[in-house]
């Protein structure tokens, strides 16, 4: 009796079609993220929109305060408030708009975005104006810290409100434009600051230096750009001698940035282990807390941590990387980034909970906190910032 062969055909269509199905889920979930992705970029749009509508009230303190303009300004926070809740995962009940990549401390940016304009919103409502005009303003760094991280291909500038400056200083205008990816502005505004040989502030040569070389570095990668930049800036008449000292600094780092090799590096591990170097490099340069003599070091560690955020990497890589950007950012707080760091050491402890890592970033998170809230009468912590820190020890400690 010759034997049957059993009939595979059945089994190869079962395969065929489970496949299928898998193919089918992964195109849906790669389209669902685009969605998403796409959603985060329509709202972020519309909150520079927003932004670019108060620009006239955000810089001119009569304007804000007038009587005549309190509808539109309460209107304009109104809806800037209610855009902020959008990106916002915690308040959306994790609802919100999924983000352009897998940085993990853009939701803790986003809460805190969030939260300072709606605290900017309920302010003036109840009359507190100066003080909401100021979260306001503070809000802008939120926006810089996110667009200058790393090049984004499909995000456009928005312009349109440059009119509503008018009364703004350089160093307002000049993060303004980079708050709203304006960036080849960024670069004229640079220009027209140390264009002025007599007739400019300080801390409008050194905010106009200092962000330009960030966009230079982070968002053209452009070395020579940056090297012209501190040609610059060394050059300028009424440029303090400390900030000039900086940018001979600048153009030695530079010159050595481009005379290394050009290939960056391509696993997390040798990401993490270029961007210490790069870290204990700025802080030996850096001779105290507010010069900027380790920027070039900070900015270049700072990018390749970033660029290495935007892939998947392990908790305790990513943990690592968010503790060194926090660092970075500490050192930059005076470019305009203020509490930018204390964002990254929070996003560092939930990245990689009950860890030593965790706990090194707790520690540097309560230090700047207590900073904060520490003036001439001592210290005086808000019970809910208090609470956070609380929850936030708990989760470090192993």
């Amino acid at each position: 009796m010759k034997p049957t062969t059993p009939n595979r055909r059945p089994y190869r269509l079962i395969f065929i079609a489970g496949l299928i199905l898998i193919i089918s889920a992964l195109v849906v979930a790669r389209v669902a993220r685009a969605e998403k992705t796409a959603t985060w970029q329509m709202k972020m749009n519309e909150i520079s929109q927003f932004l670019g509508e108060l620009a006239p009230f955000l810089y001119d303190e009569a304007a804000y305060n007038d009587p005549a303009n309190k509808a539109k300004i309460e209107t304009l926070t109104g809806k800037l408030s209610e855009l902020a809740h959008d990106i916002d995962k915690k308040k959306m009940g994790k609802k919100g708009v999924q983000t352009p990549d897998f940085d993990p401390a853009l939701e803790v940016l986003a809460a805190e975005f969030d939260d300072s304009v709606t605290r900017a919103h309920e302010s003036f409502k109840s009359g507190y104006k100066d003080y909401s005009r100021a979260l306001l303003r503070t809000s802008v760094s939120y926006c810089i810290s996110c667009h200058t991280r790393v090049p984004t291909a499909e995000a456009k500038p928005m312009s349109g409100f440059n009119a509503g400056l008018a009364k703004a200083g350089a160093a307002e205008r000049i993060r303004f434009f980079a708050a709203t990816r304006q960036f080849d502005l960024v670069t004229s505004e640079f220009e027209k600051t140390f264009t002025d040989k007599q007739n400019v502030r300080v801390v409008d040569l050194e905010s106009a230096a200092r962000v330009a070389l960030s966009v230079a570095l982070r968002v053209h990668k452009n070395i020579d750009e940056g090297l012209k930049i501190a040609a610059r800036v060394a050059e300028h008449p009424s440029a303090p001698q400390s900030l000039k000292e900086e940018a001979k600094i600048w153009t030695k780092e530079l010159g050595l940035w481009k005379s290394e090799a050009s290939t960056a590096p391509t696993t997390a591990p040798a990401t993490l282990a270029a961007a210490r170097e790069l870290v204990i490099r700025g802080q030996i340069l850096q001779q105290s807390p507010s010069d900027a003599r380790g920027d070039v070091a900070y900015l270049k560690a700072s990018s390749l941590l970033h660029e290495m955020l935007k892939k998947k990497s392990t908790p305790a890589e990513t943990a690592d990387a968010l503790y060194y950007i926090g660092v970075c950012y500490e050192a930059l707080r005076d470019l305009g980034f203020w509490t930018l760091h204390e964002s990254y050491y929070e996003a560092c402890i939930r990245a990689k909970p009950a860890s030593p890592r965790a706990e090194v970033c707790y520690s540097r998170l309560n230090d700047s906190v207590m900073l904060g809230y520490t003036g001439t009468r001592g210290t005086d912590i808000p019970m809910d910032v208090q609470r956070r820190l609380n929850t936030l020890q708990k989760m470090a400690k192993p």
